[in-house]
């Protein structure tokens, strides 16, 4: 999801970019249909929203190490850019704590579903790296250059903070770590940086359309979820319990519990209190703090009552339950109602609107880009 903020410091130049274009209908691609990868490789799946365009394509070597050994396979093609298998194994293997506790076949069932799932973010995410690339090549200036700086410190920083959390010194101790882990640098960097890159260039699409919220739209989403500021009644509350036992009968202790509510209605402390009380034997609750704050939370539910019939400083009559009683009093209460519309609450309101407009363009966006481009997954080897 695209949570709304600026975008980063790199933005400066892109931004110039983004007004030079404009945020219209994304210009399609000219030499789409020459760059799409040979076909030769086996049955494809191919995506393409204008299926009589006739694929003829040049071909792509496969990415090899120095040796001449295939270093990572291609699983799937984005106007003939690869995406690559590490990708998906890397991007699957943080969701694998949704399969641990599946059965076998329930586990096989979902690991499919992630599949499916992250291979169309990272095909969504090289659509847009491909249209990020494709305007700015187009204008005159540095602007590639600076987003791709942009990138690489995106990798440096990320670096930085394993090295941190690791205690790794050097960046050989880093190449290590990640290879007994089964990835490499230029894995992590290859993903990290395409995926800033992709949500830079989003936001700076997206940014323009979302900066300004009138407040009548404001006010239409105060009225219209009302549901979300209505504030729950709930009450923080103190408790002094009088041990009936320590006195010669129940009249006594509710004697004494009175006195007690008589000293705290003229001043006295309830924390300081219930600790001199606990002290003498009188009171054998270790703390003074109520549990419970919510209708059917408190504990004992007996005090729930009197509790939300006090106001907040209020101190409660005796409240008889078995082995003696208690004294209770309202530190804070809330009643049920609709939050007022403070500049606070605007503010947060502003950001909930902003964040849902910011979705539905960026979703917008990238179904348009996603419609001009043609995409071959390939089959599984």
């Amino acid at each position: 999801m695209l949570r709304f903020r600026s975008p980063s410091p790199f933005a400066v130049g892109a931004l110039v970019m983004i007004a030079a274009f404009g945020c219209g209908p994304i210009p399609r691609r000219p030499d789409r249909v020459t760059r799409i990868p040979p076909t030769n490789v086996g049955d494809v799946s191919a995506r393409s929203q204008k299926p009589e365009i006739k694929q003829t394509a040049a071909v792509l070597p496969p990415v090899t190490n120095a040796d001449g050994k295939v270093a990572v396979r291609a699983i799937a093609y984005v106007n003939g850019q690869p995406i690559f298998d590490f990708e998906l194994r890397d991007a699957m293997l943080q969701r694998m704590r949704e399969v641990a506790s599946l059965t076998e076949t329930e586990r096989d069932k979902r690991l499919k579903e992630i599949e499916a799932q992250e291979l169309d973010k990272l095909i969504e995410r090289e659509v847009i790296v491909e249209d990020c690339f494709s305007r700015l090549k187009k204008i005159k200036g540095k602007a590639l250059e600076e987003l791709q700086r942009a990138a690489n410190r995106e990798f440096d920083n990320w670096a930085r903070q394993v090295k941190a959390s690791t205690g790794v010194k050097s960046d050989e101790e880093l190449y290590e770590l990640l290879s007994t882990q089964g990835t490499s640098v230029d894995n992590i960097r290859r993903q990290l940086e395409r995926g800033f890159i992709s949500m830079e260039y989003m936001r700076n699409l997206v940014f323009p359309k979302v900066q300004s919220i009138p407040l009548a739209d404001i006010n239409d989403y105060y009225r219209e979820h009302r549901e979300e500021f209505t504030e729950q009644e709930r009450v923080k509350w103190q408790v002094i319990f009088i041990d009936s036992s320590k006195f010669a009968n129940k009249v006594a202790a509710l004697d004494y519990a009175e006195q007690m509510i008589a000293r705290l209605r003229s001043g006295d402390d309830f924390a300081g209190l219930a600790k001199k009380l606990n002290g003498s034997g009188v009171n054998p609750l270790l703390s003074s703090d109520g549990i419970g704050e919510k209708r059917g939370e408190i504990q004992p539910p007996e005090l729930e009552r009197v509790l939300f019939q006090l106001e907040a400083g209020q101190i409660g009559p005796p409240v008889e339950l078995p082995g003696g009683y208690h004294i209770v009093r309202a530190i804070d209460r809330k009643k049920t109602g609709l939050k007022p519309l403070t500049v606070e609450l605007q503010g947060e309101i502003r950001r909930k609107v902003q964040n849902a407009l910011a979705e539905k363009e960026y979703r917008r966006l990238a179904e348009e880009m996603k419609s001009k481009a043609v995409v071959q997954i390939l089959p599984k080897s």
